[in-house]
């Protein structure tokens, strides 16, 4: 990929293993709120459900996302020394910083990211974090950071886990790399037609330095 200069990252469910942690901040605030649980013999259905028919099935209006995100943030913060990346996502993370210029665009807050990535020797490896509020949206902020750093949308790569990733990558007309550890199934993240579609964080390393896969190439 020679023309890439910037890799972005999502950060949850594609560089921090935090299906689980997520899914007990969830059922504890759905408790304070009345909201509805999730049902952890249920993981593998929640995976291939779209962003909106989550919100639905968790009966969420929009509005309050941003409340939400805000409550879910702080109790992130408490179980956050316990995180870890996923299995080789810092041997990517080194290798990739050796050549190009990382960055991560996530929903979470700037300060758990910041932490998660001091705690698990990675935070030196990224030139910048920009948080997300709302869960939709990122495509406007990955233009604002394609502008900061004066790139054309040819020159940058999002790597996230889940259909918003893809979508916000197809609407800022940027390539996407879709990876299928964290919180979205490979078979829902194929319907969305990513760039690239991998199953384990090394095969990122084989895109972007194995010039016979760089060619609109979906790894099972």
């Amino acid at each position: 990929m020679n023309h890439i200069k910037l890799v972005i990252f999502d950060f949850d469910g594609t560089i921090a293993d935090s299906l689980q942690a997520g899914i007990e901040i969830t059922n504890k605030i759905a408790e304070q709120l009345n909201l509805r649980k999730l049902d952890p013999n249920k993981i593998d259905y929640y995976k291939n459900l779209s962003p909106s028919d989550f919100l639905k099935l968790m009966k969420v209006p929009i509005y309050k996302i941003p409340a939400l995100a805000t409550i879910y943030h702080a109790e992130f913060n408490k179980v956050i020394a316990n995180l870890k990346p996923f299995p080789h996502i810092d041997t990517v993370v080194k290798q990739l910083a050796k050549t190009y210029k990382l960055g991560i665009l996530s929903s979470n807050s700037v300060e758990n990211i910041k932490t998660f990535l001091k705690n698990n020797n990675l935070y030196e490896y990224f030139s910048f974090i920009h948080s997300q509020p709302h869960i939709f949206g990122k495509s406007a902020n990955i233009k604002r950071i394609l502008r900061q750093n004066r790139l054309s949308s040819k020159q940058a790569i999002y790597i996230g886990d889940e259909v918003r990733d893809i979508q916000a990558a197809h609407k800022a007309k940027i390539p996407v790399i879709a990876v299928s550890w964290g919180l979205n199934s490979s078979q829902i993240l194929q319907k969305h037609n990513p760039d690239y579609l991998i199953s384990e964080p090394l095969q990122i390393l084989n895109l972007f330095f194995d010039n016979s896969t760089l060619h609109n190439q979906q790894t099972p």
